[in-house]
């Protein structure tokens, strides 16, 4: 007996294998990648390209004082992405960020 699925059901299902192949890629890249620059920007593209359909996007990494910076971007000039910081101890939309 055949399924018929709804076109949104199908569009939910391409996602899925789209993310799942995106993951088996850059697992299998791994391997091959020199340096973790180069680890950050190719997950980047890849997450951008197959699962965000996305010309524009950033890794974002928290450095030991609590610093905020891109570490690798795209559709971002150089000068704004190493301009971009921001300390997660300072307030943030009114709210404080607390560890515990």
């Amino acid at each position: 007996m055949a399924h018929y699925h709804s076109s949104s059901e199908f569009k939910q299902l391409r996602r899925q294998i789209s993310v799942y192949q995106t993951l088996s890629e850059v697992s299998q890249s791994i391997m091959d990648v020199q340096d973790l620059l180069q680890f950050f920007n190719m997950i980047l593209d890849r997450t951008l390209e197959s699962i965000f359909k996305a010309n524009i996007g950033a890794i974002l990494l928290k450095d030991q004082e609590d610093v905020v910076r891109m570490v690798a971007w795209k559709g971002y000039s150089d000068e704004e992405a190493n301009t971009f910081s921001f300390n997660l101890t300072d307030s943030f939309h009114g709210w404080r960020l607390v560890e515990t």
